[in-house]
């Protein structure tokens, strides 16, 4: 607080940890996997802001938190277009529920992702 500058987001870097995990975990346990997803999306969508916020009451951001800004909402991002295919158990999956699934689920909240990697692109030019 001498100099004036917020602590570290730590925590948002612990997100995309357990965004990646969820991904590995996910290729030989589908439940474990999307517990942990749902996790992260949350988190994301918890944190991101809160991000941001410290992003435009700053004037001057260092790189790394600037590259966390950005690259945060991509790997739920990443791990959402992973996690969407159909499990191996499911070598024919029944089309229709499973399209139901991915336009309203999915398509939804990956769209909002890309958008917030969008934003978190503007706000690390603006602070960095």
């Amino acid at each position: 607080m001498a100099y004036g500058m917020m602590s570290d987001p730590s925590w948002f870097a612990n997100t995309i940890g357990i965004g990646l995990c969820a991904v590995k975990i996910s290729f030989y346990y589908p439940l474990s996997g999307h517990f942990l997803i749902g996790i992260t999306v949350i988190m994301t969508f918890l944190f991101y802001p809160i991000c941001l916020i410290r992003v435009a009451l700053n004037e001057k951001m260092s790189a790394t938190i600037c590259w966390i800004n950005m690259v945060g909402p991509a790997v739920p991002l990443y791990a959402l277009a992973i996690i969407m295919q159909p499990t191996f158990e499911q070598e024919r999956p029944d089309i229709n529920h499973f399209q139901t699934v991915q336009r309203s689920i999915y398509l939804p909240s990956m769209t909002c992702l890309f958008v917030l990697c969008v934003v978190g692109m503007v706000s690390s030019v603006h602070g960095f």
